[in-house]
C-alpha cells in the first residue's frame, strides 16, 4: 500500500492582472487603447475570461507580455494560445503579423449567425396561446436592450454605462441625444429603442423604479393572440400519457 508523503503548496501572492498592468498607466512609451485611455481600461477579468485592451503598436504590446508573462510565472496560471484570439482595428497587415509574432495568439475571425427555418413565433408562444412555452430570442433579445437603456438612463454603476457617458453621451440627455455616425452599432439599436419608450405606461413605471424587471417587458413584446381552446386535450390531460419537452 503506497501513501501520499510530501505535499504541494503554491501561494497566489501578486493577486489579480490588474497589479502588474497598473505601472503601464504611468508609462509614456505605453499607448492606451484611444476608447479606453479616459478611463485607465487596460484590463478586465471575468470569472474564466481575460481581455486586454491597447493601441496596436509593436512596443506596446511587448510591454503588455511581458507583466502578462510575469503574473503567469507568479501564479502558475497560463494561457492556452489555441483558446485566445486578437482582434484588431486600423492596423496594417504588416504591424499584426508582427504582434501576431509576440503573442502568439492568432486573429479571431468575425461571427455570423444563420436565421433558422422554424416558425419561430407559433412555438415560442406560450402553451395557453399553443405554442411550446419556449424563450422567444427575438422579444428576450429586445427587452435586453430596453434594460441596456434603463441603465444608461439611470446611469447605472458599471464599468460599460461608464465607458458610454464617457464617450459617447458626456454631458447630453440619453433619452434626447442625438445619433452620431460614430457610435457603435449596438448603440444605435438601444438609442433607437428611446422612440418605443415615449409614452410607453410600462417605461414611465419603471424609470421610477430602482430594479429593472425583464418580464414586464419581455410579456410586452410578444405577439398577444387568443387562447387555443385544445390546450387541455394535449398539456395536463390525465387520460393521456405525459408529455414534457426539455431543451
Amino acid at each position: 500500500m503506497q501513501a501520499v508523503t510530501t505535499v504541494t503548496y503554491q501561494f497566489s501572492i501578486n493577486g489579480k492582472i490588474t497589479r502588474k498592468t497598473k505601472d503601464l498607466k504611468d508609462l509614456p512609451e505605453f499607448k492606451f487603447h484611444s476608447k479606453c485611455e479616459n478611463l485607465n481600461l487596460i484590463d478586465l477579468s471575468f470569472t474564466d475570461d481575460l481581455l486586454l485592451f491597447l493601441r496596436g503598436d509593436k512596443q506596446s504590446v511587448q510591454m503588455m507580455m511581458e507583466r502578462f508573462n510575469s503574473f503567469s510565472k507568479s501564479t502558475g496560471l497560463y494561457v492556452n494560445p489555441a483558446k485566445c484570439k486578437a482582434y484588431y482595428g486600423g492596423i496594417s497587415d504588416s504591424d499584426m503579423q508582427q504582434i501576431e509574432e509576440i503573442i502568439g495568439f492568432h486573429k479571431g475571425k468575425d461571427l455570423k449567425t444563420k436565421k433558422s427555418h422554424i416558425a419561430g413565433e407559433r412555438v415560442c408562444a406560450p402553451q395557453s396561446k399553443g405554442g411550446l412555452n419556449i424563450i422567444n430570442m427575438y422579444a428576450w433579445n429586445k427587452a435586453c436592450m430596453v434594460r441596456l437603456l434603463w441603465n444608461l438612463c439611470k446611469k447605472k454603476y458599471s464599468m460599460w454605462v461608464r465607458w458610454v457617458h464617457m464617450y459617447y453621451v458626456k454631458e447630453d440627455n440619453v433619452m434626447e441625444m442625438n445619433i452620431k455616425d460614430s457610435f457603435s452599432w449596438i448603440f444605435k439599436r438601444i438609442i433607437n429603442l428611446r422612440g418605443q419608450m415615449h409614452g410607453l405606461r410600462q417605461w414611465d413605471v419603471m424609470m421610477q423604479m430602482e430594479k429593472f424587471k425583464m418580464k414586464a417587458f419581455y410579456c410586452d413584446f410578444l405577439e398577444h393572440t387568443s387562447n387555443v381552446v385544445w390546450i387541455g386535450l394535449l398539456f395536463g390531460n390525465s387520460v393521456r400519457p405525459r408529455a414534457k419537452i426539455s431543451l
